[in-house]
């Protein structure tokens, strides 16, 4: 009886933890003030974006890889 409470442990653990929540951008309110930029000296820089657009037609996703 003991192990089976923790396969259920377990399992609830492991589901519920990978849950991704998705912020909504009209929820967000960012000025440009809100934002410090240092200026830093690279020579490489490789980043990921995601992008959702949704109206009441369509839904696009996007993903954008910048090298």
């Amino acid at each position: 009886m003991i192990i089976r409470k923790y396969y259920i442990l377990v399992f609830l653990l492991v589901f519920l933890s990978c849950k991704r929540n998705f912020i909504p951008l009209d929820s967000i309110s960012v000025t440009v003030t809100d934002f410090k930029i240092d200026e830093i000296d690279y020579k490489y820089l490789s980043s990921k974006s995601k992008f959702q657009y949704k109206n009441e037609n369509q839904l696009i996703n996007a993903t954008l890889n910048t090298r």
